[in-house]
Parts: C-alpha cells; sequence; structure tokens
C-alpha cells in the first residue's frame, strides 16, 4: 500500500427510504476513503425517511466518528437535501454521490488525481454503459443535457450525473437555490459561470438494483424544467 493523499474529504451522501442501500453504501465508501486519506469524512443527510434509513445510519454512525448523520424531520426534496450536506461538510474537497451504488468507491483516488492533474475545481463525471437497461431515460437524458447546453452555453456531456468532485470553497461564490433535482445542474452551470475549471472523467456506471430509480418521475421532471426556467431568467436578466 502506497503512502496515503493527506488531502480532506467529505463524501455527502443524499439518502431518502433507501435502507436497502445505505449499510452497504456506507461501509464500501468508508473503506475506500480509510484506504486513501485519514482526513475523511462520509456526511449522510437523511431526507425524512419513512424506512430505516436513519437508524441503520445512526448505528453504523455510532461506531464509527467518521461518519456523520443529519436528519430532516421531513422530506425536503434532493435539493435541499444536499445544501444540508454541503453545509455540514468540513473538508476541503467535497465529493457527492448518490447511495445506490452508482459506480465503484475504490476509484474516489482517481477522481481526485483527475481534478489534480487537470488542474481543475470541479470534475463532473459522465457515465458509461448508464442507460444499457434504461432506454427510456436515454432519450429523457440527451434531450435535458441538449437543452442545458442551448440554453446556458455550457458543454457538459453529463450534467446531471450524480457523481461529482468540488472545492468547497466554491461555494462561497456559488449560491445554490434549486429545491429539487436541478441541483446538479445548477452546480455546475453557476460553476462555469463563475469562472471555475469542470473538467470531465468518464466512469463506469451500475444501474439501481434493489428499488426503482425516481429520476424520471413526472413530478420529478417538472420541478426540473421550472427551475431550469427560473435560473434562465435570473442568467438572462444578471439577477
Amino acid at each position: 500500500m502506497g503512502e496515503k493523499s493527506n488531502i480532506g474529504i467529505s463524501l455527502v451522501f443524499p439518502a431518502w427510504n433507501e435502507q436497502e442501500y445505505v449499510k452497504e453504501a456506507i461501509l464500501k465508501a468508508n473503506k475506500a476513503l480509510k484506504s486513501f486519506t485519514d482526513n475523511y469524512e462520509i456526511v449522510l443527510v437523511d431526507d425524512g425517511s419513512k424506512d430505516e434509513t436513519g437508524k441503520i445510519a445512526d448505528s453504523l454512525a455510532d461506531q464509527n466518528k467518521k461518519i456523520k448523520v443529519i436528519h430532516h424531520k421531513k422530506n425536503q426534496k434532493l435539493g435541499k437535501t444536499l445544501r444540508t450536506g454541503f453545509r455540514n461538510a468540513s473538508k476541503e474537497l467535497i465529493f457527492y454521490s448518490d447511495i445506490d451504488l452508482p459506480f465503484d468507491f475504490k476509484r474516489i483516488p482517481e477522481i481526485v488525481g483527475f481534478m489534480e492533474k487537470t488542474e481543475s475545481d470541479a470534475v463532473c463525471c459522465y457515465r458509461l454503459g448508464r442507460f444499457s437497461r434504461e432506454p427510456k431515460r436515454a432519450i429523457y437524458s440527451f434531450f435535458y443535457n441538449l437543452l442545458v447546453k442551448i440554453l446556458f452555453l455550457v458543454d457538459i456531456k453529463d450534467v446531471n450525473c450524480p457523481i461529482k468532485l468540488f472545492k468547497k470553497s466554491i461555494l462561497n461564490k456559488v449560491n445554490l437555490k434549486s429545491k429539487g433535482s436541478f441541483i446538479d445542474a445548477e452546480l455546475v452551470i453557476k460553476g462555469i459561470k463563475r469562472g471555475y475549471r469542470i473538467s470531465q472523467m468518464e466512469i463506469e456506471y451500475f444501474p439501481r438494483e434493489k428499488s426503482e430509480s425516481r429520476a424520471s418521475d413526472f413530478k420529478v421532471v417538472l420541478g426540473i424544467l421550472k427551475e431550469m426556467m427560473l435560473l434562465y431568467k435570473d442568467t438572462m436578466f444578471g439577477r
């Protein structure tokens, strides 16, 4: 085993009714981070789960001081959940991932190395093999990314990919407002508009296995479009 890095990294997990994934995700993430650096933490935000998500996470946190669990009493949706996680992250780098094991956590050091090599402020991963089992989402994603590119003039392949690494200092200049799933795009768009360098890295993506994804739910998509239009108006009129 090589020498560990001194870099500080906070891994933020949003979780809503994810009892099937929470233990495995935290244990695998902890193992990967522990082998990379001693200066790490895992911040899980339980977004008003009705199942055992919160209890399982609390039990793991009781056994490991590197794990921090924050509870929303009521469901606040992804945007507010991530903002809570980002606000409570204490390290210089913030890594954000969905909790449904979308990639191999052992690749976190590689993504950090890619950030350093490209002298980037953030890494926005794009998914390889992402729709081999989800052809309907392929259509949705294609048009979504195209719309973001046209409206905001940002050339990002997979803006909604839930695997991102960025410097915590970005949050001092980028005021995130999204309540829902548009927060992924908002972070990237505002970061680029502020002059931050965002690099892109391909990552092997593993579709959700244990329960159905809610990403293509009509209400979720409608919420994304509404918040997209609000940001477009703000961008156009300089507010």
